[in-house]
């Protein structure tokens, strides 16, 4: 899984400050975390490079390179900023969207969950997230005994097939 760090979490606060000391204004908060992987030495996970930013913030969308280190993402940087060569893969993005994944907040798959591992198609569109049992019906809680007056309605209701 791939989260969002601050500099905070990924430097340490006397290792960012040798870093400003040595770079000062060349190197601005917002990409020490790449620099300092660079000083490092290391090779990143990979880079997401020059696609269309959209990261739910409400901020206008925006050319950017996506470094991912560790399975972090560690920054975001103006676009062809980063040396493809610092990174393992490099995935070229122009011409496509980078986005966090989206939450789907209706769906119907209280029993597809049960039986479909990928939750197709919604996985396929991006989506990492699914609210399950908003509809008003839902498989749990049942009382014992009502399993099956619980099956034929969603048989009735989502076309789920019966056991």
């Amino acid at each position: 899984m791939v989260r969002t760090l601050s500099t905070a979490d990924s430097a340490a606060p006397e290792e960012v400050h040798a870093h400003q000391a040595r770079h000062g204004s060349q190197c601005p908060a917002s990409v020490l975390p790449s620099c300092l992987i660079a000083e490092r030495g290391k090779l990143l996970d990979f880079l997401i490079r020059n696609g269309l930013l959209v990261d739910g913030t409400g901020h206008p969308k925006r050319l950017a390179d996506v470094v991912v280190e560790d399975g972090l993402i560690r920054a975001i940087e103006p676009p062809k900023s980063v040396d493809p060569a610092r990174a393992r893969d490099v995935i070229e993005a122009a011409g496509m969207l980078i986005t966090p994944g989206f939450v789907d907040p209706h769906t119907h798959y209280d029993g597809q969950a049960t039986w479909d591992d990928r939750l197709a198609p919604s996985a396929d569109h991006g989506v990492t997230t699914a609210v399950i049992g908003n509809c008003g019906v839902g498989f749990a809680p049942v009382r014992p005994g009502s399993e099956d007056f619980l099956i034929a309605l969603m048989e009735g209701v989502e076309d789920i097939p019966g056991a």
